[in-house]
């Protein structure tokens, strides 16, 4: 979430509208943030419980920005909708930490990605469970390059050839 481009990007790919997209005390609530989330899921990963200080400062995150129940008419009846409230920023990272909540509450395939060059993790939602890169067209694919070449540079020669 440092990145300018990619924290607008991911603002605007979820329509989530902040007065201030570089605000300094976001960027940094969002970088505290990050360390919680990622944190909490290397322990889900483990199989492990959550520690009680690690679960209340996920669920600290979780309730930045409460949740208001709403109804609204529609043909033929009603919809009933959950909106957030609060600050702009604080709705944003409250999402983010349900996200992250949901996933261990769901019990969900979760893996990191096998590029040991990538930090992201990923839901491994293939039906063998076996999904190793977060994307396969580019850390499997830089992964599987590399390997390619280090393989092609390691071969012995034979005796006479070069």
């Amino acid at each position: 979430m440092y990145e300018p481009v990619w924290r607008r990007a991911f603002l605007n790919q979820w329509g989530y509208c902040v007065p201030d997209p570089d605000d300094t005390e976001a960027i940094a609530d969002l970088a505290a943030l990050r360390e919680i989330l990622r944190n909490a899921l290397e322990v889900h990963l483990s199989r492990q419980p959550l520690p009680r200080s690690l679960r209340m400062a996920l669920e600290t995150q979780m309730n930045r920005a409460p949740i208001r129940l709403a109804m609204s008419s529609r043909p033929g009846g009603y919809d009933l909708s959950m909106l957030r409230l609060g600050d702009d920023w604080d709705v944003v990272m409250a999402e983010v930490a349900t996200s992250a909540g949901r996933l261990i509450s769901q019990q969900r395939r979760l893996k990191v990605c096998a590029n040991p060059h990538c930090s992201w993790m990923f839901v491994d939602e293939s039906r063998p469970g076996t999904r190793r890169w977060c994307d396969v067209s580019i850390c499997g694919s830089l992964v599987n390059v590399r390997r390619h070449r280090a393989g092609r540079h390691a071969l012995p020669t034979e005796e006479g050839t070069q």
